[in-house]
């Protein structure tokens, strides 16, 4: 994937069960005309040194300036509850910097049960789907080909799940004029497997 000087781990603490986690933060690619941010890092890995999950959190995203977030630490509870830190700079309407917390279980979820979008692995073709625009203003196209009537997620940042259709087939359009801009995971689920996109929801 395309990386930056900004990308980097910054810390690393092993898991109760025998893995490790990794923190830091990395740029995330620019989508059209729209700022980038930089984006809080977690990655989890197996004993074996296997990918199991990541995620990437922003706070406080401005449409001009992004969100711009460093991670500082990272601490594993016995329970294998994962709590990182870090700090959030702000430069419009004016600068300022904002502290951060953020606590995920096991699994990276801030939500039980949420699974992390980065675990789910992409299966060969013929399957294809399309999500248009992008960036989107008020509605998401989905273009499904291939695919069995499929359930659709719309993801946040945080790993919360925020707009939800089942039973989706062909062309399906998504209202999506509720939603604050900022960039969204889009989940596709059918006959038990899954695939993950990625939207930016511009600001109207």
């Amino acid at each position: 994937m395309p990386t930056s000087y900004q990308n980097a781990f910054i810390e690393l603490a092993p898991t109760p069960d025998g893995g490790w986690v990794a923190v830091g933060q990395m740029a995330e690619p620019i989508i059209g005309e729209h700022p980038n941010p930089l984006s809080a890092w977690m990655h989890k890995v197996s004993a074996e040194g296997e990918t199991e999950w990541e995620r990437l959190d922003t706070v406080l995203w401005h449409p001009v300036s992004g969100s711009v977030n460093y991670t500082g630490g990272v601490t594993v509870l016995p329970s294998g509850t994962i709590v990182a830190c870090g700090y959030n700079n702000q430069y419009l309407p004016a600068a300022r910097s904002y502290g951060w917390l953020i606590k995920v279980d096991a699994r990276g979820c801030i939500e039980a049960g949420c699974n992390p979008v980065s675990t789910v692995q992409v299966p060969a073709e013929p399957t294809e789907w399309k999500i248009y625009p992008n960036p989107a203003f008020d509605v998401l196209n989905i273009e499904l080909e291939g695919v069995q009537p499929a359930d659709v997620e719309i993801i946040d940042s945080f790993g919360k799940v925020v707009l939800k259709k089942a039973g989706l087939s062909g062309l399906a359009t998504l209202d999506i004029s509720g939603l604050p801009a900022g960039g969204y995971f889009v989940r596709l689920m059918s006959e038990g497997r899954a695939w993950v996109g990625k939207v930016v929801k511009a600001l109207n």
